[in-house]
């Protein structure tokens, strides 16, 4: 089993590859990208309605999102209802807020991340199973990715890592950078670098993620990433781009219609608290992307690798499910029930 240090180095190395080859490469269109996603979708869609497994992991993922979002908003808000009657918050001059929230917001967030990608390593795993003509279960889901779960679970915190690092570039942090220093040109030059390194990292990564589910370890992972981008370039930047400008648009929209339609109809649940007023659009947003463009993009990405696996004659590696692994699981479930019970 690599360090942690040596599957730092793998993914770094990815990374920095992919950005020195294709940092001047063509870039498809918007207009090309979305009716590329489009053809996916409907193709896709079809096989998601036959392995109803896809559709349980795709519902568990805006389940995860909602009560992330949840966690989130209902601390801001319970901020904002605790702090103003306390005299030792009042005294503290809120301080006890912004600390609260710098420890609490990255951990909570990285945690939903390394279970969306859990899910997502499952949508996978019924993908492969599909097309490899065994039946897809649950249990056989849960089986493929369990035995391989530290490799992708040191990729989801890794890609978490990214994903924060993101966030905080698109917020403008008073504290820390000031008017004029935003407005300045440098300052500007590099946000836009931090973006590009962190789109290069989504486009280097999106082979990853497939190559560990079949099995591959985490430097045959990366290898195949980057190999895989040399013959499917275009149908990976036109996923990410479609996908990208979508989830844009969804959130864009959410913000900017779903206000108006919950106020009217819970105006004074609406108007009286702000964890609806961010809750619900955030909620709306959450579920067309979860349910309706994530599984499209986990099946696509798995679909283009294993297009790939089969021009280089690369094994696809799906361990049958062990009887005591089914028995296992099949206790865990009637345990469940019978607490809930």
């Amino acid at each position: 089993m690599f360090g942690l240090k040596h599957v730092l180095e793998n993914f770094d190395k990815l990374r920095l590859e992919v950005y020195d080859k294709y940092d001047d490469a063509e870039i498809p269109s918007v207009s090309e990208s979305l009716s590329y996603f489009s053809r996916c979708f409907f193709y896709l869609y079809k096989l998601i309605f036959k392995e109803k497994e896809i559709i349980t992991f795709a519902a568990l993922h805006f389940i995860c999102v909602c009560l992330g979002y949840y966690s989130f908003v209902a601390l801001i808000d319970w901020i904002h209802d605790v702090g103003p009657s306390n005299e030792a918050f009042r005294t503290a001059g809120y301080q006890w807020a912004g600390y609260l929230l710098i420890i609490y917001v990255p951990i909570c967030f990285i945690i939903i991340t390394i279970c969306l990608g859990i899910l997502s390593s499952f949508m996978g795993a019924a993908y492969f199973l599909h097309k490899k003509y065994k039946e897809s279960t649950i249990v056989r889901c849960l089986y493929i990715v369990l035995i391989r779960s530290w490799y992708i679970f040191l990729f989801c915190c890794i890609n978490s890592c990214w994903k924060i690092g993101r966030i905080k570039n698109h917020i403008p942090l008073k504290m820390l950078r000031n008017v004029s220093e935003r407005k300045n040109s440098s300052y500007a030059a590099d946000r836009w670098m931090r973006e590009a390194v962190y789109q290069a990292w989504k486009v280097a990564s999106i082979g990853v993620f497939p190559a560990l589910i079949v099995g591959r370890s985490i430097k045959n992972s990366c290898k195949d990433s980057s190999e895989m981008l040399k013959t499917h370039f275009n149908a990976v930047s036109k996923i990410e781009m479609a996908y990208s400008t979508l989830c844009w648009w969804i959130y864009i929209s959410s913000y900017i219609f779903v206000p108006l339609f919950v106020s009217y109809i819970f105006p004074l649940i609406y108007s009286e608290r702000a964890l609806f007023q961010f809750f619900f659009p955030l909620m709306f947003a959450s579920f067309f992307i979860q349910v309706f463009l994530k599984p499209i993009y986990i099946l696509s990405a798995c679909r283009i690798y294993l297009n790939y696996a089969n021009e280089k004659n690369i094994k696809i590696d799906l361990p049958k499910v062990s009887s005591f692994f089914e028995i296992l699981i099949l206790f865990l479930i009637i345990g469940v029930v019978f607490l809930k019970l």
